[in-house]
């Protein structure tokens, strides 16, 4: 039998237990072990790497930004104390602004950001930050706080497509993964 399970000497390892042994390797040694997978047992592991991946994109969002715009790219590039954002509906303000404000909290920066901006200058340790709505039951609500909530879709394709994104808020960020634990409706902080 020409499996990992060979490798290691003995029963073949199953599932997230491949997984994890495969990630444990250098990456010559896991793709040498890689290359020795029948097909049926690479599409589970393959499998199982999407399905990671997806997870990580849904409860960790943040690090997956790219801005939508030139304009957009400026309000990450600024590293002045106060930015306004100002344009016409659906142009992505909030997404941006959202998005700034969520990393200059969590010190969480997509790739993007790392390689565009001054994350020294940005990330200066704890921030104020203020979001100022128009209304909190039409806008607060309906339209900011699902953008924030890492399980809550915002966009035009099915949930986990390319238009759109989860919540900005990573979830390991949050007391015990939860937004009802780091959430006060009363003081909407």
């Amino acid at each position: 039998m020409s499996d990992v399970g060979k490798l290691r000497g003995k029963e073949p390892i199953e599932g997230g237990d491949l997984l994890r042994w495969l990630l444990s390797k250098p990456p010559g040694d896991a793709g040498n072990a890689v290359r020795q997978l029948h097909s049926a047992r690479l599409q589970d592991v393959m499998g199982l790497v999407l399905s990671a991946q997806q997870t990580q994109r849904k409860e960790n969002q943040l690090a997956f930004y790219t801005p939508v715009s030139d304009k957009a790219a400026s309000i990450h590039t600024s590293t002045a104390k106060v930015i306004g954002a100002g344009g016409g509906n659906r142009s992505g303000k909030s997404e941006t602004c959202l998005a700034e404000i969520a990393s200059c909290a969590t010190g969480v920066f997509s790739p993007w950001m790392r390689e565009h901006c001054d994350i020294k200058a940005k990330f200066r340790g704890p921030i104020s930050a203020r979001v100022v709505v128009e209304s909190l039951t039409t806008t607060l609500h309906p339209t900011i706080l699902p953008k924030l909530q890492w399980w809550h879709w915002s966009g035009t394709s099915e949930p986990g497509g390319k238009m759109g994104h989860w919540g900005w808020i990573p979830r390991n960020h949050l007391i015990a993964g939860s937004w009802n634990r780091s959430w006060s409706e009363k003081l909407r902080t």
